[in-house]
């Protein structure tokens, strides 16, 4: 399992610099059916992930239908959260470990928030299936929480961050109704 003291987070085009030169660079891509008009809520609204992730471990990249519109506009109102306080951070499980708090239907990307500080927030950020990095094998790949980097942010570049991951959602509105 890999565990890092700070990491680099880039959400849409803002880069959080961290202690360590560890990235992780996450970008809502395109819809995973573009010239899709009508259909199944889910399939109008599928957004492919781009991810780069850069570790001692070494580097990887994803590009994976992961999120749901909601759930990318929900995972930078939560960021935007994190970084303002309101949200507290994760209780640890018996082994000592921090599961996501934000978890999407397709759970390639998780966040948790370990701790924070006055000016800074400790996130981990969670790669499993298609996300994990080629090398983590299997049995990883399919645990949801087993792989992951800890990332140690300023408050300030986090919220930049989740306004940035924000006005990029912007171009990928939500499309379709939802079937109560």
């Amino acid at each position: 399992m890999s565990e890092f003291r700070a990491v680099t987070i880039t959400l849409g085009q803002v880069l959080l610099a961290g202690l360590n030169g560890v990235s992780i660079d996450l970008r809502p891509a395109s819809y995973q059916f573009p010239t899709l008009e009508h259909g199944e809520w889910h399939d109008l609204n599928w957004l492919v992930i781009a991810g780069h992730v850069e570790s001692p471990d070494g580097s990887w990249r994803f590009r994976d239908p992961c999120l749901l519109t909601t759930e990318a506009a929900q995972l930078g109102e939560w960021l935007r959260q994190v970084a303002e306080g309101a949200v507290p951070a994760n209780e640890r499980d018996e082994q000592g470990e921090v599961h996501p708090a934000f978890w999407t239907v397709e759970p390639n990307v998780g966040f948790g928030l370990e701790a924070c500080t006055a000016d800074q927030r400790a996130l981990r950020v969670h790669f499993p299936l298609e996300s994990a990095p080629p090398w983590s094998g299997n049995e990883t790949r399919v645990c949801t929480h087993q792989f992951y980097v800890r990332c140690v942010v300023d408050k300030e570049a986090l919220l930049a961050a989740a306004n940035a991951w924000l006005l990029e959602l912007s171009v990928f509105p939500e499309r379709g109704r939802r079937d109560s």
